[in-house]
């Protein structure tokens, strides 16, 4: 299964299949992506799900966004955070339409916020030897 083995850091899955998700009792399908946050280095957390709609070009930005979220970063504006010297590590809007925000239009689409950016940096200082190494081998040709 995706995301169990130890010979990828992440897995990107794209489908043109409609996504779903059951978001308090009710099927929506207004989900362009799923990936866990902080899954970057746990064992069922290294996915990444995105739409690709046709024609909308909107791949990259959702991969971006999904890859984000496996890196530690949530939505802007989800909540707020506390970081090790106590200010917050989300205190940004969605309405800021940063990649981040939980909607992909915006007048910031294409660049994280600074909430994001503290966000992933803090996730990252965290992160363990045995996920910092690199172990797969180059491919010789």
């Amino acid at each position: 299964m995706y995301g169990h083995s130890k010979e990828q850091d992440i897995t990107v899955l794209v489908t043109a299949l409609d996504l779903a998700d059951k978001i308090y009792g009710q099927i929506l399908n207004t989900v362009m992506g799923m990936a866990e946050v902080g899954g970057l280095c746990s064992e069922k957390g290294r996915v990444a799900v995105v739409e690709d709609v046709p024609h909308t070009y909107s791949m990259t930005q959702l991969i971006t966004h999904g890859l984000a979220h496996t890196l530690g970063a949530t939505h802007d504006g989800d909540y707020t955070e506390l970081g090790p010297d106590g200010t917050p590590l989300n205190n940004c809007s969605k309405n800021d339409g940063h990649t981040m925000a939980p909607y992909t239009l915006g007048s910031n689409r294409g660049h994280f916020s600074n909430c994001s950016i503290r966000q992933i940096r803090e996730f990252v200082s965290k992160l363990g030897e045995d996920c910092r190494k690199v172990t797969s081998q180059k491919t010789k040709p």
